[in-house]
């Protein structure tokens, strides 16, 4: 409330009228920890969403991938999850057994979700990230919620990853969905891309899907 008291008496108004009228859901990321590719990138971001949704109070009945994971690994009687994970030491280390591999599940461990889908012989069907994003706005506004906010700061650092480019392909799926499905992206970089480890064609790709505001610190 302090920093809307500060604010022009006009945008005040607008903001404050804006408040009265519709709900935000906010989601905030900080930096780009345990992300190192697409999958990486996708499973944090899911992870950071339903995370959001928990401190909220909030809930859906969209599954995340973890909880598709979850829910094989109880429910399929025809896999002994014990067995596979006798049989893969780098998994057998990290959870030792069945229930501990489920517990790291429902923690949104990025790492074992990866670790499990290598090991396994399939994988389970699952939405884009992007679709899996509209399916959760669209269950948000069922309850009332104007739109969904996507606050992620610290974004800098995945600008000099060596598996960039594909991550911001993902990003610009996210982007134009946004513009129909009342879901806000909010990028917050401390070096503008060029100044980053990232190609033109990527680039351009990032520029021509977001609004650029350049601020001095």
């Amino acid at each position: 409330e302090d920093f809307v008291e500060n604010l022009d008496a006009p945008l005040r108004e607008r903001l404050r009228n804006f408040r009265k009228n519709n709900k935000v859901f906010p989601v905030v990321i900080k930096g780009i920890s345990g992300i190192t590719d697409p999958k990486s990138f996708s499973l944090s971001l899911e992870k950071a969403v339903k995370d959001a949704l928990k401190r909220e109070n909030i809930e859906i009945t969209t599954e995340s991938e973890f909880e598709k994971y979850i829910n094989h690994i109880k429910n399929a009687p025809h896999m002994n999850y014990e067995t596979v994970i006798e049989n893969n030491p780098e998994l057998k280390v990290r959870v030792h057994n069945r229930d501990n591999l489920i517990a790291a599940l429902e923690r949104r461990d990025v790492e074992i979700l990866k670790l499990l889908e290598n090991v396994l012989e399939f994988n389970l069907p699952h939405k884009a990230i992007d679709d899996w994003l509209v399916e959760v706005s669209k269950e948000l506004s069922s309850k009332g919620i104007s739109a969904m906010a996507i606050y992620w700061d610290e974004f800098t650092s995945l600008l000099e990853l060596s598996s960039v480019s594909p991550i911001l392909s993902i990003l610009q799926n996210i982007a134009e969905k946004t513009m129909n499905n009342n879901i806000y992206l909010f990028i917050v970089s401390h070096r503008h891309p060029q100044q980053a480890n990232t190609q033109s064609m990527d680039y351009n790709k990032l520029k021509d899907r977001f609004i650029t505001e350049e601020y001095s610190m």
